[in-house]
């Protein structure tokens, strides 16, 4: 009784942490909404350009370049080699098992 108790209260524990975590996320991407909204405006009175939504020249809006298909193909056939590998030992193994199976048997 005593462990579902404490399960409990780390369940509950954990809980209120994701919550706060979720608070304090959605607090930080107000703020950056609203400094970004606010510097717009500023642009916007002095007679500049505002800022696009998605800054091209900030990284995090930079597109995720494509994998080359020789990468993929390299580490395909790496992987392929592995599991060749592995199967022979294990073909291996079986073979020494049945074997010795037998040799108890008789």
């Amino acid at each position: 009784m005593l462990i579902r108790e404490e399960d409990e209260e780390i369940e509950a524990d954990e809980a209120s942490y994701q919550l706060e975590m979720m608070r304090c996320l959605r607090e930080g991407n107000i703020y950056n909404n609203t400094v970004g909204w606010v510097e717009n405006m500023a642009r916007k009175a002095a007679g500049e350009e505002p800022l696009p939504e998605e800054d091209p020249s900030n990284p995090i809006f930079k597109p995720v370049p494509k994998q080359s298909r020789l990468d993929s193909f390299l580490i395909t056939n790496q992987i392929a080699k592995y599991c060749n590998q592995i199967n022979g030992v294990a073909a291996q193994s079986f073979s020494r098992l049945y074997l010795t199976k037998a040799l108890h048997e008789n």
